[in-house]
C-alpha cells in the first residue's frame, strides 16, 4: 500500500499536517508551499514539491532514492527491488 510507503512521506509541520489533512495532492501542495513562509522547508519536502502530481511511479521512485540514502548514510542494506514488490 502507497499510503504507507517511506516515498509517500512528507516532513512537515503539525499545522501544515492538520490543515493539509487527507486531501487531494495539488491541495496539500499549496498547504505546503504556502507553510514555507512560516519556516524554511527542508529538501526534503521541496523534492516533493517539485512534482505536478504525486502518483504511484513518483512515489515509488522517491521510496528508492530515500531508502538509498538510508542505506548510505546508516550503513544498512537494504534492497531496493524488494520495496517495488512489497508495494504492487
Amino acid at each position: 500500500m502507497l499510503t504507507a510507503s517511506l516515498g509517500n512521506l512528507v516532513l512537515v509541520s503539525r499545522g501544515s499536517n492538520d490543515r493539509a489533512r487527507n486531501d487531494e495532492y495539488a491541495r496539500k501542495k499549496d498547504v505546503y508551499v504556502a507553510s514555507r513562509f512560516d519556516r524554511e522547508l527542508l529538501s526534503i519536502i521541496m523534492n516533493v514539491l517539485t512534482n505536478e502530481e504525486l502518483c504511484p511511479k513518483e512515489i515509488r521512485q522517491r521510496e528508492v532514492k530515500l531508502v538509498s540514502l538510508l542505506n548510505h548514510i546508516w550503513r544498512l542494506n537494504i534492497e531496493t527491488a524488494q520495496l517495488d514488490e512489497k508495494v504492487n
